[in-house]
């Protein structure tokens, strides 16, 4: 063969590009490798020598890894809708889970897998101990694990309270109050956790910045150093384990069981979001409620501890205990020092186990305790229909003024706290209260129905019959002329005086079509009319009463409210037997809310009898 052909036979190579014209991939792959190490890279990453017996215990860092992409991952996409101000935190937050597409299930892996990180962080802890993985030369390895773990809970603590929810909030209420319980420093901690006296936007703010810039930057580097250390001390066993100095790349063994801890981590975690439809979302935070404020479920047991030592003892439960706690599991490193090998491993041990344990007993009490507790019990339901209610509200929209207005300006919730609080000492509401009802029951006040049984029996209970001092329509009913047909027709045109607008007067309401015309417009003027005002229509006079124009309005039920000890109103009634004012107990917004909700104004209200 000629120097020609020989030259023409071998393969063309460009100098340049280090591939062949026969191999263009092969060789761009090699010419990647050559320039950047890429390959060995990822061998040495996903592939590395790892001690021959392949375990499931050694998975659980794997699955930790695997929890922490998927925060990682849904974190991410929830950036895109969620906004953190405390006007529009528990909107955005609903409106991932009730309007977005599939929302709820990110949200829900979110919310599960940044919990099951807390039990894997905690369980490969604790194998590390079992397994004397603390031990020289794996010191720094083991305080990068446990600082890790505090990196994790604090991950999830600040994640819980960004939904700016009663949970969320109280939560964290209760956590940074343990924080600022610490000698000295406590009470600057916890303002700087706050940012401020009072949570706030401030708090929201810091919270943000907490979750989704420092801690994640903290976390990588932790975990970056965490996995180069263990990496560099894998192949160093224990003292007479298995195994020892024999060594096999990961693949197949370890990684195959590695992505079968972590296939079953993603399983467990959807298969919770499926069946608790999504993460909870409570009612919108509301400084003001008494909601039974309980912390994150991995600090039941410290919450359960502190009811041991109540008042200035309560540092003992706050502080020292956890302190201790930390303080020697960073010392582990040190017991072979101290102690022969055997039983400083032992001790090890023992001690986590111990811990584990105690915290599992307290966790459990807690739980057990609020179970029992009847008055948690109450408040938990009161909250979680204030909860039903605020999603009921939101589904209509959420205001301006941002979700904490949903609960507070409305009727059914608010104006029902405040009738409760307020009205029914004496009042009742859809029945007797015993005792102790003084005046008219308020259930259907202003409808048809109520003003139709009025008529026929004023004496009763229901109305006025407890009332000393009201017994003219009593005295009234015993004399009166109407028959049944004219109660009827009375009844419809008192009710209609619900309808006036505020704005109206007197007389432009009696010009409108059909109110002089109406029915019952003329036997109420030759009865009723002697007793009661409407000016224009009636003069009164006979005996001391309420004037009725606008009766059952918003107008006039707010009028009495604030002022029944006016003449026109209930001022005719001796002292002891007259309304209490309420102007200086009740904001406009309590006033607004009570008579909204009296007037069955407010969404989802029942429709009101029409007999």
């Amino acid at each position: 063969m000629s120097d020609t052909e020989r030259l023409s036979a071998r393969p063309r190579r460009d100098d340049t590009q280090g591939t062949t014209a026969d191999g263009f991939v092969p060789g761009l792959v090699g010419w990647v490798e050559s320039r950047s190490g890429l390959g060995a890279a990822a061998r040495a990453t996903f592939n590395p020598q790892v001690p021959s017996v392949a375990r499931f215990r050694y998975a659980l860092g794997a699955s930790l890894v695997s929890a922490l992409a998927i925060e990682v991952c849904t974190g991410l996409l929830m950036m895109f809708s969620y906004c953190p101000a405390s006007s529009a935190a528990w909107g955005s937050t609903f409106y991932l889970d009730s309007v977005l597409t599939g929302g709820w299930f990110l949200r829900g892996l979110h919310h599960f897998a940044a919990h099951a990180m807390v039990i894997v962080a905690m369980l490969h802890l604790l194998s590390a101990v079992v397994a004397g993985a603390y031990r020289a030369p794996r010191e720094l390895n083991w305080w990068l694990g446990l600082a890790l773990l505090g990196m994790i809970v604090a991950f999830t603590l600040s994640g819980n309270a960004l939904v700016w929810d009663q949970d969320g909030y109280w939560a964290w209420n209760v956590e940074t109050s343990i924080a600022g319980s610490t000698p000295l420093v406590g009470p600057i901690i916890q303002r700087l956790i706050v940012g401020g006296s009072e949570p706030g936007n401030g708090t929201l703010g810091r919270l943000y910045a907490l979750h989704v810039g420092l801690l994640p930057i903290l976390v990588l580097i932790a975990l970056g150093g965490h996995v180069v250390l263990a990496r560099r001390h894998a192949l160093n066993r224990p003292e007479g384990g298995r195994g020892v100095g024999v060594v096999e790349p990961a693949w197949p063994k370890q990684v195959f069981r590695n992505m079968l801890a972590s296939a079953l981590l993603l399983g467990i975690v959807s298969v919770l979001v499926v069946a608790q439809g999504g993460a909870a979302l409570d009612a919108p935070a509301d400084p003001a409620s008494e909601y039974p404020a309980r912390p994150a479920w991995f600090f039941f047991w410290l919450f359960e501890l502190r009811k041991s030592f109540p008042g200035p003892l309560e540092l003992i439960a706050t502080m020292v205990v956890p302190g201790a706690i930390a303080v020697v599991m960073l010392l582990l490193p040190f017991f072979d020092r101290v102690f022969p090998r055997k039983l400083a491993h032992f001790l090890a041990c023992a001690f986590a186990f111990a811990v584990l344990g105690g915290a599992s007993y307290l966790t459990v009490r807690s739980i057990q305790a609020d179970a029992a507790d009847p008055h948690y019990r109450e408040a938990l339901a009161k909250s979680d229909s204030a909860r039903d209610r605020a999603v009921v509200l939101a589904r209509l929209g959420v205001p301006p003024e941002g979700a904490a207005v949903l609960l507070t300006q409305d009727p059914l919730y608010h104006g029902r706290g405040v009738l409760d609080a307020k009205c029914l000492g004496c009042h009742a509401f859809g029945g007797s209260i015993g005792g102790k009802q003084t005046a008219p029951d308020l259930q259907d006040f202003g409808s048809r129905a109520w003003v139709r049984d009025l008529l026929e029996n004023p004496g009763s209970r229901r109305f006025f019959g407890k009332v000393s001092g009201a017994g003219g329509m009593a005295e009234w009913k015993k004399t009166s002329k109407l028959s049944p047909k004219q109660l009827d027709d009375v009844a419809d045109f008192v009710a209609t005086f619900a309808t006036v607008p505020d704005d109206a007067t007197a007389e432009e309401w009696l010009n409108l079509p059909g109110v002089a015309e109406h029915a019952g417009a003329a036997p109420f003027q030759k009865e009723c009319g002697t007793c009661h005002v409407v000016e224009g229509l009636t003069e009164g006079g006979a005996r001391d009463s309420p004037q009725l124009f606008g009766w059952g309005s918003p107008r006039w039920t707010a009028r009495v409210i604030r002022k029944p000890w006016v003449a026109d109103m209930y001022g005719y009634l001796d002292k002891p037997d007259q309304m209490p004012p309420f102007a200086d107990q009740l904001t406009g917004n309590d006033v607004k809310t009570v008579v909204r909700y009296l007037l069955n104004d407010y969404p989802g209200a029942p429709t009101r009898p029409a007999r």
